[in-house]
């Protein structure tokens, strides 16, 4: 049998019950991975009851194509595949087969001390300087891509949003049925963008309306940079309702093709390591979305709010994006000692 028809079992298996079309699609890659090392090992027969020593082999085939910080993703499909799949698995769940499985924990422990727990440095959240002196030296460049960059990166952070929920994955890859376009742009006293699709939200349920308001006067203002933005693409030619909103450049010139969140990733860290003097690999895409979320909870921002702003599905993974800056974790050492010596002091 080709793996292409084992992959076809693999989907038979697979049931799509309630979850987001990303979702599905995510954890359906992830089981033909799983699929893919019982296929090359010939133990497709334990693929709903797999033993330690599979899984143990599985942790050594995941480390050589994946961050150690990715394998408890990929036996977390495997999990959702057996729950899916219940009565085949003769209503084991996977945490009822794998709880005196303590071998596998000590190689994944292993694992992540040889190799580290990722492949790159977490990503930081911009601090309100470092944003401005960003925001303020493309400004004063002040061409349409700096323009440009200033839009996309003051909405994503004001958005708590993704760089993939506003522009394509790729250069190439653009769908106006899916991505943000100009004409998902209204401006007014305030700013709303149309969200058609996210990470958790897929094309048929209702689209994100998402408003931001003006900030008077201030350089970090999301709906001025936006308005400068669209001016700047209507004098181009290319502003129509089906165009992308955020548009490569060459020579100087919009060229009607979509911007990808790779390359604005990439964006983001060049200027940021143009403002600061040196490499800063802790700054790319994702920290627009890590800034919102921390900028939204040091506000006082209810936990839930937030969690909805950021159209965040499950409540353990939202709290990876908020950074506590290392002199607030400080404070609570020095909180924790004054009460102390209070109580001390009483006794």
């Amino acid at each position: 049998m080709s793996f292409n028809e084992l992959a076809g079992v693999g989907r038979g298996y697979y049931k799509w019950r309630d979850r987001a079309v990303s979702t599905n699609a995510n954890l359906h890659s992830e089981q033909l991975f799983y699929i893919r090392f019982l296929t090359i090992y010939r133990r497709l027969d334990y693929i709903l009851c797999p033993t330690e020593d599979i899984l143990i082999a599985f942790l050594v085939y995941a480390a050589f194509a994946l961050a150690a910080t990715s394998i408890p993703k990929y036996y977390g499909a495997i999990k959702h595949l057996l729950r899916d799949n219940a009565t085949q698995c003769n209503n084991v769940s996977f945490e009822e087969l794998t709880r005196n499985y303590h071998e596998q924990k000590r190689v994944y422990d292993g694992i992540v001390r040889s190799y580290g727990v990722g492949r790159t440095r977490v990503q930081d959240a911009f601090p309100p300087a470092l944003m401005v002196l960003v925001v303020h030296k493309a400004y004063l460049i002040n061409d349409i891509k700096a323009i440009q960059f200033i839009a996309f990166f003051l909405l994503c952070i004001f958005a708590v949003r993704r760089l993939a929920d506003v522009m394509a994955k790729t250069d190439a890859s653009f769908e106006t049925i899916r991505h943000v376009t100009i004409g998902d742009i209204y401006i007014d006293l305030f700013l709303i963008v149309r969200i058609k699709a996210t990470k958790t939200r897929g094309l048929l349920q209702e689209p994100l309306m998402f408003p931001l308001a003006r900030l008077p006067n201030d350089i970090l203002c999301p709906v001025r940079a936006m308005e400068l933005h669209i001016a700047n693409l209507r004098r181009s030619g290319l502003a129509t309702s089906d165009s992308p909103l955020f548009q490569r450049i060459s020579n100087g010139a919009f060229t009607g093709l979509a911007l990808g969140k790779d390359s604005a990733s990439k964006e983001i860290g060049q200027r940021v390591e143009q403002a600061l003097g040196r490499p800063a690999p802790e700054f790319r895409g994702r920290s627009c979305r890590v800034t919102g979320a921390t900028m939204l909870m040091k506000a006082g921002v209810s936990d839930w709010l937030v969690r909805w702003i950021g159209d965040w599905k499950e409540s353990l993974h939202w709290g990876v994006y908020v950074r506590t800056p290392l002199a607030q974790l400080l404070d609570i050492t020095k909180k924790a000692g004054a009460s102390l010596k209070s109580a001390i002091s009483k006794q």
